[in-house]
């Protein structure tokens, strides 16, 4: 009854109303619509992020996918809605759940909003810009930039002053017995054909393989030594590249050079480590990296060491006699030793 009146008291009202108000009339309404959209796409998130972390808890699952649940859940749920559900995203969504896993999810800001936060640690620091972001209406690029100043603010507050007795770091250890093309038997139990073998890739990808093939692949020993190609370069030591894990497959995603740290972007120090980065790796250009398919930063990164050699686009090539990126960055003065 109640629908039927409301439909019919805009009948009768709203075409009588002026076209500027009609106008502003629409304007609000999609506004509540985009504001509702807004916390459920919060909620969405610490809900899908509290089922990735029960699940992790449970002895089963665990047992089962280890570290691989969240890949394997990417890789459905892209395969079922589409992008939207990169292990990145999934990473975000646990760290959201647990940061907010007594209280229910905060809905004054967006999801976007939130995922910029993430990496401010301090808590009161983090509440603060929150106001701000409600009260002047900062938007993803202010947020990011701020967000970086006071993660620079916090760590030169919490450094505490260096004993002069303290050693210095050693030098980064250039990673030997580099091979292309390794592989290992796959832990994860997933069903697959008969007369089939799951074969471990590395950066959490498992394929099938027919037992009589086996033969023919390296299982001695995974090396975690890849073939890239340069997608760009994020700052001086980030890169975003093609790597190609073996059967045709090629995994997109982010490398944190390790051992090392360079500049912040916001920086003028920061732009020139990048800048000289791009140089030595144009994009399209092909390295080597050497990696492990678990070890990654606290932004989900892997951390690897990247070889190259101007004018060599074989992989095969860059196994001997390449530059060491990590380490040359650390000679040309664009990074510092970071401890590992």
């Amino acid at each position: 009854y109640l629908a039927t009146l409301n439909d019919s008291w805009e009948t009768l009202i709203m075409p009588k109303l002026p076209v500027t108000d009609r106008f502003q009339k629409l304007v609000d309404d999609i506004s509540r619509l985009y504001a509702d959209a807004r916390q459920a796409q919060v909620c969405f998130a610490r809900e899908t992020g509290r089922r990735i972390v029960e699940e992790e808890q449970n002895g089963e699952m665990r047992a089962k996918y280890g570290a691989g649940l969240i890949a394997e859940l990417s890789k459905v749920l892209t395969q079922k809605f589409g992008p939207g559900f990169s292990e990145r995203t999934l990473q975000r969504m646990r760290h959201f759940y647990k940061h907010h896993s007594i209280s229910s999810a905060p809905t004054e800001l967006g999801w976007a909003d939130y995922v910029e936060l993430m990496p401010l640690k301090d808590e009161k620091k983090r509440k603060h810009l929150e106001r701000r972001i409600l009260k002047e209406g900062l938007k993803s690029r202010e947020i990011r930039k701020e967000v970086r100043r006071l993660r620079r603010q916090t760590k030169k507050d919490a450094a505490p002053a260096r004993p002069h007795s303290e050693k210095p770091l050693p030098p980064l250890k250039r990673p030997t017995g580099l091979k292309l093309n390794t592989f290992s038997r796959s832990l994860l139990r997933a069903k697959i054909k008969e007369g089939y073998v799951l074969i471990d890739c590395g950066f959490f990808v498992s394929w099938p393989v027919k037992k009589k093939e086996l033969k023919r692949l390296d299982l001695g020993g995974m090396s975690y030594t890849y073939a890239v190609t340069v997608d760009r370069v994020v700052d001086g030591d980030t890169l975003l590249v093609l790597i190609e894990v073996g059967f045709g497959i090629i995994v997109r995603d982010r490398l944190r050079l390790r051992g090392i740290n360079c500049p912040e972007m916001s920086t003028p120090q920061g732009v020139r480590a990048k800048k000289y980065v791009e140089k030595l790796l144009p994009a399209d250009s092909t390295v080597v990296i050497n990696s492990h398919k678990c070890k990654t930063d606290t932004y989900g990164r892997f951390v690897a060491d990247v070889f190259f050699k101007e004018g060599v686009k074989e992989p095969a090539g860059l196994l001997k006699g390449a530059v060491y990126l990590n380490q040359h960055l650390l000679d040309s003065g664009h990074a510092l030793r970071m401890a590992e």
